[in-house]
């Protein structure tokens, strides 16, 4: 991923701040800047008649070039994605961004009307953020590049990461910095506020009743894997011996038979007998592509230490619990070379489990075939069926009728305590002054009423804000690692191909995600095609947590998180789990990543603060 950033004066008298990046473009009142490691211009001039002059700056990876490309005239070999972006503006204004698909932010500035012209993709890839003084309006990639030392902290923000609360796609830590949320546009002009609005909706396609949806689904995850590997960069993957990895490596391996060198892969590395290990699996893959693969070393893991130089206190908060392993797939990957790393993310919730039919067929009463699907999946949760199916019923039967009859008033003072975990790890101060009890049960009813079917479901698990912040933190950590992350389960094309799949082809007869295991038969082996089981690492992960020796530094007396968490508590949970690994909850594991990421943050903000006075 590029870095790009601008700064538009709103006064042309005012000198133009400079930009950090190397590279840059200024008129005197509009100055754009970028830096990144491909090699292609990120920055883009046309000249219109009438000496109208537009100037593009775009962090893009476009699908469709060619036939974007053909539409505008342009031979495709021959103009960067920059180029084909403000040429579509200049040909069709705003409605470009019906033609153009990828992962893109870009900005195009009109010096002649004093308007820039921002928009971000449809799935929230590729990040751009912006904030606005009384001298101008910035955009940046990342919020590091827009923030100060002194900037105001939202505590508001503190308060919702502590709870796991994540309900807006457009805030940051800084009150003054704002997101560009997925799928909106925005223009703003010299003298005015900012007109945002959103350019496209995440809905199911139209499609005839007769359509054959395993063989649209794998046309359009080819299509898109054959976009993401497009280039002459080189290409490697990730290599888990799951369903979706396993996909779109077999579709990207499978056209390089005999014609260029083996593609390298990338698999966490256990002994072969830990329950951990995935290898068997991955192995059968690589048996069967030419595939150059490396099992990547996941012993004396270090979860927190790991993340240190990703960490920044002038940037957003980190929550990615598995992130120190990822980072390590990316430093293998770069040095084998590699340039761009696939990734299988999004795959769970594109080619849904389906697991929304559960809660329809409980909500229905229809009890015996809740039980006939509880029988298939309960490999996948770990679970009896007994204890599934239970939960289903407290919720859904009796006592959930008695719920609905409730009036919201009372279920939210019913639930403004928060959960053990946050309730018992946050200080109570804090959680009383940012009404954090309330918060949560408000957040938790606006979850549930976003999934009272199974497509709604389908369509929260795509567009709830967790998704684009997940895409960019992953994107965050390849930056820093010198490598490129491309994620083919979210092109667009596919996501809304495959919300028009009917529940039974996602949940059927106790096989989830049927549509993608029809997809891919013949081209996945069997044993991976069919695999039902999918490992959990939360265990594992909470046990290097509780090893790592950075945790006992951030929960110190003197610690910034003072105020914020309950330090004995903490210290508490992380003896009890040192003491006793095998009783960690997942619930635990999530809940001191916030607390670790947040101590990190808080006390690089610190080192900030001491560099600014100096």
């Amino acid at each position: 991923m590029a870095e790009i950033a601008g700064r538009v004066a709103r006064d042309k008298l005012l000198r133009p701040q400079a930009m950090e990046p190397g590279r840059h473009f200024s008129d005197g009142t509009a100055t754009l800047s970028w830096s990144g490691t491909g090699h292609e211009p990120l920055l883009h001039r046309s000249e219109i008649a009438g000496g109208r002059t537009l100037v593009g700056l775009a962090d893009a990876r476009l699908a469709g070039r060619t036939d974007l490309a053909g539409r505008l005239g342009l031979a495709a070999s021959r103009v960067t994605d920059t180029a084909l972006i403000v040429e579509a503006y200049r040909h069709w204004g705003e409605a470009c961004l019906e033609q153009i698909d990828g992962d893109f932010a870009f900005a195009i500035w009109d010096a002649e009307r004093n308007t820039i012209f921002c928009a971000r993709d449809r799935m929230g890839i590729r990040p751009l953020c912006y904030r606005q003084t009384r001298e101008a309006f910035e955009f940046a990639s990342t919020v590091s590049a827009l923030s100060h030392a002194d900037d105001a902290v939202d505590e508001a923000q503190i308060a919702a990461f502590l709870g796991g609360i994540l309900d807006s796609t457009s805030t940051t830590i800084f009150s003054a910095i704002q997101r560009l949320p997925p799928a909106h546009k925005m223009l703003w002009s010299i003298g005015s506020e900012p007109m945002i609005s959103r350019y496209w909706l995440c809905a199911p396609d139209e499609l005839p009743a007769n359509e054959d949806f395993a063989a649209g689904f794998r046309e359009r995850l080819t299509r898109s894997v054959a976009d993401s590997t497009s280039g002459n960069r080189r290409v490697g993957a990730m290599l888990s011996g799951g369903l979706d990895s396993s996909s779109i490596v077999s579709l990207a391996a499978g056209p390089l038979r005999g014609s260029r060198p083996p593609m390298p892969t990338f698999t966490f590395g256990y002994p072969e007998s830990s329950p951990l290990s995935e290898w068997p699996y991955a192995r059968a893959v690589a048996a069967a592509y030419p595939l150059s693969p490396q099992l990547v070393d996941m012993s004396g893991l270090a979860p927190f230490r790991e993340l240190m130089p990703l960490v920044d206190g002038n940037d957003d908060l980190i929550f990615a619990p598995g992130l120190a392993k990822l980072g390590r797939v990316l430093n293998a990957a770069r040095g084998q070379g590699v340039d761009v790393i696939l990734d299988g993310h999004g795959g769970d919730e594109v080619a849904s489990h389906g697991f929304g039919r559960l809660g329809e067929l409980a909500r229905a009463h229809r009890w015996p075939a809740l039980l006939r699907e509880l029988a298939g999946v309960r490999s996948i949760y770990g679970q009896s069926i007994t204890s599934l199916f239970a939960s289903y019923f407290i919720q859904y039967g009796l006592p959930y009728r008695l719920r609905q009859a409730l009036p919201r008033q009372w279920l939210l003072r019913l639930a403004r305590t928060p959960s053990r975990a946050v309730g018992g790890l946050v200080d109570p101060a804090f959680i009383d002054k940012h009404r954090l009890g309330e918060r949560l049960a408000t957040w938790q009813a606006h979850a549930r009423s976003q999934q009272r079917s199974a497509t709604s479901e389908h369509v929260w698990s795509l567009t709830s804000p967790m998704v684009a912040r997940a895409l960019e933190i992953m994107n965050r950590a390849a930056t820093a690692g010198g490598v490129e992350i491309r994620f083919p389960f979210y092109d667009h094309r596919l996501v809304t191909y495959a919300l028009a799949i009917p529940e039974s082809g996602l949940l059927r007869n106790g096989w989830t995600r049927v549509t993608l295991r029809e997809a891919m038969r013949g081209i996945l082996p069997e044993q991976v095609r069919t695999r039902r089981t999918k490992i959990d690492f939360s265990k594992e992960l909470g046990a290097r947590m509780a090893e790592d020796d950075l945790l006992p530094d951030l929960i110190a007396p003197g610690s910034p998180l003072a105020g914020y968490v309950d330090l004995p508590g903490v210290r508490k949970l992380l003896d009890d789990m040192r003491r006793n690994p095998e009783a960690i909850e997942g619930s635990d594991v999530l809940m001191l990543t916030r607390i670790a990421m947040l101590g990190m943050w808080l006390d690089d903000r610190r080192r900030h603060a001491r560099r600014a006075a100096a």
